[in-house]
């Protein structure tokens, strides 16, 4: 386990180092469980850090290679979540809303336009800065994501066929060969249970309320996601014991979330205690201030997972 200054030190230099050169993807063994690699994250107090439809600031569009290539270079072996919908002709593109009105160019539905109709489109940034790039396809998001080392958190947004999407999905990754790269977004209990049933080797995220939820799951392929409200050492305690990674988010609404409530006093080192109290995996809006707030346990998650 990494515990000294020197240690961590040295992978901070490793996150200075790449944030401004591309990462070479490095990978699990062949036929390890995802979750194994995350072991380490309990072990060490590490934090990984799980940013927000891929995006690193407000220069960089939501759900774009961009955001996922600048993400990847400047936190090694980060979690990239993104958002997957279908397209009218069943093609899968990353889309958060149902509609291209509020991040492109564009306009119209997406399960009403075609991948070719779409990717006239061309991405708009936080500022509202058109950019040069069109919406990408699931599978060029997860070349992307193994160009960086880093690991997809794909969530499905579904219009009226969820075991369409599950079942695109599922082949995409399986075709991309990122099954110990990625890990699916159960909306449910029940989709976690489809999901599971569709691919048992994949790694899903599940809503959790407690620790007795975990019955009737596979603790080896799942990862716990524990909301958005408040800190929950005893639960985070709880799932580590029965050996799985605790998730919290710190993102959502702007002025609301815990993200903007950690920086208002310009010392986010919430993210630091949160660590502390046992989560190993932070969904966040906002990665930068997570790396600044927790710089040692994001580096030593980083020298968890990038071998």
């Amino acid at each position: 386990m990494i515990r000294s200054s020197a240690a961590v030190a040295a992978v901070a230099v490793l996150l200075a180092a790449c944030a401004g050169a591309p990462v070479a993807a490095t990978g699990p063994a062949a036929g390890e469980a995802l979750t194994s690699r995350f072991d380490c994250l309990r072990q060490d107090e590490a934090l990984l850090v799980s940013a927000h439809r891929a995006v690193w600031d407000a220069s960089t569009p939501e759900n774009s290679l961009a955001a996922i290539r600048r993400t990847g270079r400047e936190i090694p072996g980060v979690m990239l979540e993104i958002d997957v919908a279908l397209t009218a002709d069943g093609a899968l593109v990353l889309m958060h809303d149902d509609d291209l009105d509020r991040t492109t160019d564009a306009s119209g539905d997406v399960a009403d336009l075609t991948l070719a109709e779409i990717r006239r489109a061309r991405l708009t940034d936080a500022t509202g800065r058109v950019t040069d790039e069109a919406p990408p396809t699931l599978a060029e998001a997860l070349a992307a994501v193994r160009e960086v080392g880093g690991v997809a958190s794909i969530d499905f947004k579904i219009e009226d066929d969820a075991d369409r999407l599950f079942r695109a999905v599922v082949a995409a990754v399986r075709e991309a060969g990122m099954q110990q790269a990625a890990v699916l977004i159960a909306p449910s209990r029940d989709a976690a249970t489809t999901l599971h049933r569709l691919a048992p080797e994949l790694t899903l995220s599940v809503p959790l309320r407690a620790a007795g939820d975990l019955d009737g799951l596979d603790p080896a392929r799942v990862l716990a996601w524990t909301g958005t409200s408040e800190p929950r050492p005893e639960l985070w305690t709880a799932l580590a014991a029965r050996g799985v990674e605790p998730m919290f988010g710190t993102l959502g609404r702007a002025g609301r979330r815990l993200d903007d409530r950690y920086a208002a006093d310009g010392d986010p080192s919430e993210y630091a205690g949160l660590a502390a109290q046992g989560v190993a995996i932070l969904a966040t809006d906002t990665p930068g201030a997570v790396r600044q707030g927790a710089p040692d346990a994001v580096a030593r998650a980083s020298a968890c997972l990038v071998r």
